[in-house]
């Protein structure tokens, strides 16, 4: 399923004020909770002569609350869409959300609780929730065998829209802060974010600090924890108002969450107040006699959309496609005109080449291939001086039914046994060619030495190339007319003549 908001995940340590712990938060673990520190316990901090003058003493290890008081409890309010608390106890527990029951516990390791090692043993989880405001409580069973160790939570916050998020981190020396009241600039913290805060001067409802912002969808707040801060008064966007504790009996918590709120509009501009003050609260006492009860500011971190990566990411996943080039129509008409050119060329070409091979085929060939017409019996000779059928004719149907004695011997013009001639053509001889075969083949040897005196050949024009190709189309056909006529008359011409 689709995201529909961007999950941005926090993690809030046991010490931050914006847990609440009751009876109380510092004091005897049998009564209530105290804090320590895993490589450094509360009470090697009170037996630490050197660090009780100063005020604070800086933990080491992992930092946790602990409690043996049947009935303590650890909550916290929220606006997210999931929730991790982690813990360790021997005894029962019970975890109630929004006032309702939890049953649902994770398996460790989980990431959610993995800053704290194998120290926790237990994990309550409350996930798919609505990205709203929620309370979630936890509740020891207590006794000797049923102390509880509280290491901190995550909680899943609601970041704007899917995509890349950044942060943009507001100082306590940027202009956009207004600065109500009495409030001092501090310098003796190298653990700030740099070095610089401001820090109440004066419990009073009239020391507020505001600062308005846009384009952030969840923000962070961060100041310091120490045992002479204590009540707060966060305000959001006027209507929005919650009540915190500051302070630490034993130890300093530079940099430490003070208050987070998520789901925000970014289109709209936001406000935040922070009061060094608790109307439930009028008259505060100092931890240490003679100190001050104080609230700080540190930094303001504003979650935001990183409109870069996200650009960047768009472009790489969807390349732009490029634009269709326009071609006018003059280069169009040209290219056209170009085509029509190279294929009129080309068709000269190969026209060329055709007419070249025909013409030497014509040249050297055709002549060889053409006797077709002298394989035509020949036509009959007249009898001279009178109009009598020639002896030839006798085997006609009509001269074969006369008696023998109206035959009158003929006296024939054309054939002459004494002036017979022979021809070769074609590696045969020709006997008595008739004067039409003779005036044909006379025709032939005339164009053929025609073209034997002609010189190399010009370019033919198109014009040329179709006639000749006409030419040669009508010459085959010619020959297998001639070889058709030659095959039905085979075996029916006039006797040939020979000599004794």
């Amino acid at each position: 399923m689709a995201l529909t908001f961007q999950p941005y995940n926090l993690t809030l340590p046991s010490y931050s004020p914006v847990f609440t712990y009751t009876p109380f938060r510092d004091g005897p673990s049998s009564l209530g909770w105290n804090s320590s520190y895993t490589d450094y316990s509360v009470t090697d901090t009170i037996r630490n002569s050197a660090a009780v003058p100063l005020g604070y003493y800086r933990g080491f290890g992992i930092a946790y609350r602990e409690t043996e008081y049947a009935g303590a409890t650890v909550s916290l309010n929220f606006t997210g869409s999931a929730v991790y608390m982690c813990f360790s106890t021997d005894g029962s527990w019970i975890v109630t959300l929004d006032g309702q029951e939890m049953l649902t516990t994770g398996h460790l390791p989980d990431d959610a609780c993995s800053g704290y090692g194998s120290l926790v043993k237990q994990m309550s989880v409350a996930t798919n929730i609505s990205s709203s405001s929620h309370s979630i409580i936890l509740q020891a069973s207590g006794g000797s065998t049923g102390a509880m160790s509280f290491f901190g939570a995550v909680v899943t916050m609601n970041a704007g829209q899917p995509g890349p998020k950044k942060t943009n981190i507001i100082n306590s020396d940027d202009p956009g802060w207004d600065w109500q009241g009495a409030w001092i600039v501090e310098t003796d913290d190298t653990y700030m974010w740099n070095g610089v805060y401001r820090a109440g001067a004066t419990y009073a409802p009239d020391t507020i600090a505001t600062y308005t912002f846009k384009g952030a969808s969840a923000f962070i707040l961060r100041g310091l924890s120490m045992f002479n801060y204590g009540p707060y008064t966060i305000t959001l966007d006027g209507m929005e108002t919650s009540s915190f504790n500051a302070s630490d009996l034993y130890w300093r918590h530079s940099e430490t969450i003070l208050y987070f709120a998520s789901g925000l509009d970014p289109s709209v501009p936001h406000t935040i107040s922070v009061m060094n003050y608790v109307p439930a609260f009028p008259k505060v006492m100092p931890l240490i006699p003679g100190g001050l009860v104080s609230s700080s500011v540190s930094t303001l971190i504003l979650v935001m959309d990183d409109t870069v990566t996200r650009d960047a990411m768009l472009a790489v996943a969807t390349p732009s496609r490029p634009a269709p080039s326009m071609i006018s129509a003059g280069t169009i008409a040209a290219a056209v005109l170009g085509g029509l050119l190279l294929l009129v060329l080309g068709l000269n070409v190969l026209l060329f080449v055709l007419w070249s091979r025909l013409k030497k085929e014509t040249r050297y060939t055709m002549p060889q291939n053409e006797p077709e017409k002298d394989m035509l019996p020949p036509l009959p000779v007249p009898w001279a001086l009178n109009t009598h059928t020639s002896s030839t004719a006798r085997i006609n149907s009509e001269t074969a039914s006369l008696p023998s004695s109206g035959m009158v011997t003929p006296v024939a013009a054309g054939y002459s046994l004494n002036n017979q001639r022979r021809e070769k053509r074609m590696n045969r001889t020709i006997a008595n060619p008739d004067p039409v075969e003779m005036t044909s083949m006379s025709s032939h040897t005339n164009v053929n030495q025609s073209q034997n005196v002609q010189g190399a050949p010009r370019s033919p024009e198109l014009g040329e190339l179709v006639q000749g190709l006409s030419t040669l189309l009508n010459t085959h056909l010619h020959k297998e007319y001639l070889q058709r006529e030659r095959e039905e008359t085979e075996g029916y011409g006039p006797p040939v003549y020979r000599d004794n």
